[in-house]
């Protein structure tokens, strides 16, 4: 509802005195009085789209704006409601579900024949919703109770009124019609400002019974006259939409925008002035808040109960605004991205840590305790997914309703949503205080978490000082405008009355009780009629802009669009131009990167991946551990190869710290299945929780299966050379330069010992494919075994005997040191010793400093090599090579990843 000011005006016999004295002041300083219209005298102009911001012409209609209001159907419902003395009770729709669950609980019992009776017993609350959704329908067109017989379905829906008393916006409309014939309002004008036939029937018989009581109603509709000038733009989605909205001048142009959040995103990225805007909150984080919360209840496993869903604790934690203090959050999604799995020693410590660095006072940190003891410890405790204790959950619910109550009170943009949380908890407590056990199964709470939605229009922006006039649909253009731009002509209209639940027979019986209904057809022809005449508000120019997708999904083309182009359709008969929308230019690609001579430092450490980092892509490596420049956005888990091979990994390294690396031992948990399962289980838990999903038991299964039979390989691998465990995950170091500096580290995965004590290095690699790995070797690229030998034989002062990739998948190992054994061992000639390699790796390391030095960072990428400050060397054949792309051996392997900094090496696709 749009209100325009006025002032409420006082009777001057109830304040001044009958003196002629007092006669003479109101004449000289009065007089100003009489031209203020009795505020008796109100007119209001309707229109079904006036309930959003609407666009008035304040020049145009002078003091009139004093006593006019401007209407939609839920502004002149308060309106009348105010004038007839009705009162409503506001209820939350999803609370009114909730009673209707409750009513039908007990009438499905007494009529098992029901066809809803099997639908209600999977499916309480969306059986109910919807049912409930028909019955308000029905209302709002004027179904009463009293009307039998007109089907069974809508009989259903008569046996529960009696006992059903919260009312929605039918009830509301149906008391006001009641009421109307005792009361006179006469001094009401009503203009309708679009033609009565293209209003809802309930509307229509609202009007009558208006002039009946005696108000005034006129027509003085939008007239759709056609713009001067129509032009279209098409563009490729919603951000290239908005991209030039910035550069219109607001004092000219009037915008059409359903999409006011992303429109103010654009003008405050711009410094403009931003709008009035309202944003229809229906997946809001608050939903991710609520849903993720309840939803850690439910368990992913029997077998390990304790076990919460990864993905949807890091869904919890990542919604804002959030229960748990921004730098603890932030830690543990840290924790949880990285190790993909919950170590609850490693936890504690995370928790312990933050707090101690974030608070000071021992309250303030035992307060954080204490909210974590309600909204986040209780996810962790063991529960079964088939008997979810409802103590718990209703003690979780009011923790977190009372958390959102007391920040929403902070006023921020933040917290603007946290009411609707409240509002939805309190639902979830009226839904677990009905059910009689004392568990529930996680279906039936998924069910109701998965329900629970709030949709609701949230104040998301107020209007700053010249800044555009906006509307969010067409028709909401009260006067005529010069100049409009549609930003967002996209898509079929949105329709408000669904009454496709009705059959043919049951239309025509509500039309023998005098209801009538419209069919979609009717009510999209009367939306697009009132669009043709809101467009018709344009006198002069009228752009519209249509994008073709939205986040990759394809955009249908707005119907308006086509009758904006025919030459002979009314009430438009112009040709329309098509404005094609350049698109930006990607980022050339360039060789290399000039800055200041002499701004990075070497490292004090290096490891083998930033060695392999530095020498194939600098600008990466300047970017993360120079400039410190981590990529942004939202925290995601690994993909699921990946932490299959962490899983692998952990499994093995339990093992062999429970057997203290005996190799008689190890081969007994191997034989012993129901000890290695229980190894697995633990690895899963502390670094592959997402593997104990229900979509991923098959990958659980098959990787259970592979990892068993790949460490029975590895059992086979052992003793046929005489290899004994020296331990997993060995850290070991030693200088990559004679300068001593940067010092090279080394964690290797798996490190043995031959019969004369030599060292022996396992990499394990969690992979299939055999070919990859067996070029590194073959080609001399296998940096990564290069310096583990390096650093393992100087710290241990002996020289490393063999090193090899051994692939877990496979259960077979690659190296080129040790004799190939049919099935287990592959033996790939390698073209240079390791010494050969290492000089190859302190060259590369050293002309890459040097170009620092000199102010260089290559990029490169999809470049020729031959082009690079790399390929510039004094002896570049003596330098660690360059990966380059298979098809093109010249070129410069582009990052096969998704990789962070692409938007600035003109990698863009």
């Amino acid at each position: 509802m749009h209100r325009t000011k006025f002032h409420k005006k006082v009777p001057i016999s109830d304040f001044i005195c009958k003196s002629s004295f007092c006669s003479l002041i109101l004449k000289s300083k009065f007089h100003f009085i009489r031209q203020i219209p009795s505020i008796q005298d109100m007119t209001i102009l309707f229109h079904p789209c006036y309930d959003t911001r609407c666009r008035l012409d304040s020049v145009r209609r002078g003091q009139a704006l004093l006593d006019t209001l401007t209407l939609g159907p839920l502004g002149l419902l308060q309106q009348l409601e105010l004038r007839l003395g009705l009162t409503a009770a506001t209820t939350s729709n999803l609370l009114r579900t909730v009673d209707y669950v409750k009513l039908l609980r007990d009438y499905f019992p007494a009529h098992p024949d029901s066809p809803f009776a099997p639908s209600f017993k999977a499916d309480e609350f969306n059986v109910a919703a919807e049912l409930l959704r028909w019955r308000d329908q029905l209302r709002l067109a004027g179904w009463k109770a009293s009307m039998r017989g007109i089907s069974p379905r809508i009989d259903l829906l008569a046996n529960l009124e009696p006992s059903f008393a919260r009312p929605a916006l039918g009830d509301r409309w149906q008391a006001v019609l009641e009421e109307l014939p005792k009361h006179r309002l006469t001094d009401w004008t009503l203009e309708l400002h679009a033609p009565k036939q293209l209003l809802f029937p309930l509307y229509g018989r609202l009007i009558d019974r208006l002039g009946a009581c005696g108000a005034r109603i006129r027509e003085s509709v939008q007239q759709a006259t056609r713009p001067e000038q129509v032009r279209r733009i098409r563009v490729r989605d919603f951000a290239e939409a908005f991209r030039g909205i910035p550069t219109l001048d607001p004092k000219r142009w009037t915008l059409i925008c359903s999409h006011g959040k992303l429109l103010n995103n654009v003008l405050r990225l711009n410094g403009c002035p931003t709008t009035e805007s309202s944003i229809r909150e229906n997946d809001s984080s608050v939903v991710q808040l609520f849903e993720a919360g309840f939803s850690l209840f439910i368990h992913p496993s029997e077998e390990v109960p304790e076990a919460v869903d990864i993905y949807r604790l890091l869904n919890y934690l990542q919604a804002r605004p959030n229960p748990i203090p921004a730098r603890l959050n932030l830690a543990l999604q840290r924790l949880l991205t990285s190790e993909a799995g919950i170590d609850p020693e490693r936890w504690q410590t995370t928790v312990d840590e933050a707090l101690t660095a974030d608070e000071t006072d021992d309250e303030a940190r035992n307060r954080i305790r204490r909210r974590l003891d309600a909204l986040l410890n209780p996810f962790f405790e063991a529960v079964s997914p088939r008997a979810i204790p409802l103590d718990r959950l209703k003690m979780y619910a009011r923790s977190l309703r009372g958390w959102a109550l007391q920040r929403s009170l902070l006023g921020d943009e933040a917290s603007g949503a946290l009411p609707q949380l409240a509002e939805m908890c309190d639902v979830m407590l009226a839904l677990l205080d009905s059910y009689s056990e004392e568990t529930i199964d996680g279906r039936l709470l998924q069910g109701w978490i998965s329900s629970i939605r709030i949709d609701a229009s949230i104040r998301n922006t107020e209007a700053q000082v010249g800044s555009f006039d906006v509307v969010e649909h067409p028709a909401a253009l009260v006067d005529p405008v010069d100049w409009a731009v549609w930003v967002d002509c996209v898509e079929m209209p949105d329709l408000h009355y669904d009454f496709e639940f009705l059959g043919p027979d049951e239309r025509k019986g509500l039309e023998r009780q005098g209801v009538r209904v419209w069919t979609r057809t009717e009510e999209m022809r009367v939306e697009l009629e009132l669009i043709r005449r809101g467009v018709g508000q344009v006198r002069r120019e009228l752009i519209l802009i249509t994008p073709e997708s939205d986040r990759g999904t394809r955009l249908e083309e707005h119907p308006i669009v086509d009758d904006l182009r025919g030459e002979k359709l009314e009430p438009f008969p112009v040709e329309t131009d098509t404005v094609p929308v350049e698109l930006p230019p990607l980022c050339r690609k360039v060789p290399e990167f000039r800055i200041t001579a002499g701004k990075i430092a070497p490292r004090e450490t290096e490891s083998a991946t930033s060695l392999e980092l530095l020498i194939q892509r600098p600008f990466d490596y300047v970017m993360q551990y120079a400039a410190r420049l981590w990529p942004g956005g939202v925290r995601e888990l690994d993909e699921l190869n990946l932490i299959e091979g962490r899983v692998a990994h952990r499994t093995l390294e339990l093992i062999v710290r429970q057997t203290a690396g005996d190799r008689n031992a190890m081969a007994g948990i191997l034989v012993r299945r129901e000890d290695f399962d229980r190894h697995f289980l633990e690895a899963v838990r502390e670094c592959g929780l997402g593997l104990l999903l229900a979509r991923h038991a098959i990958e659980r299964k098959a990787l259970q299966e592979r990892l068993h039979n790949a460490l029975s390989a590895l059992m086979q691998i052992l003793p046929r050379y005489d290899l004994r465990v020296e331990g997993v995950e060995q850290e070991a170091s030693a200088p990559l330069l004679d300068a001593g500096k940067p010092l090279l580290t080394a964690r290797v995965d798996l490190l043995l010992r031959n019969r004369t004590g030599d060292p022996v290095i396992f990499d394990l690699k969690w992979s299939r494919s055999e070919k990859r790995y067996e070029a590194l070797i073959r080609e001399g690229r296998d940096l990564q075994l290069r310096v583990y030998d390096h650093a393992v034989s100087c710290s241990l002062g002996r020289p490393v005997a063999a090193t090899g990739y051994f692939l877990l998948k496979r259960g077979q190992l690659l190296s080129a040191d040790l004799p190939a054994l049919q099935g287990y061992v592959k033996q790939v000639n390698a073209p240079r010793t390791t010494a050969e390699a290492l000089a190859r790796i302190r060259a590369g390391y050293e002309r890459r400093y040097q170009e620092f030095r000199e102010g260089l960072i290559e990029e490169g990428e999809g470049l020729p090599v031959g082009q690079l400050p790399y390929a510039r060397a004094n002896n570049p054949e003596r330098l660690w090579p360059l990966l380059t792309e298979k098809n093109a051996g010249i070129i410069k392997q582009i990052d096969p990843y998704d990789n962070a900094y692409r938007i600035f090496k003109g990698t863009l696709k």
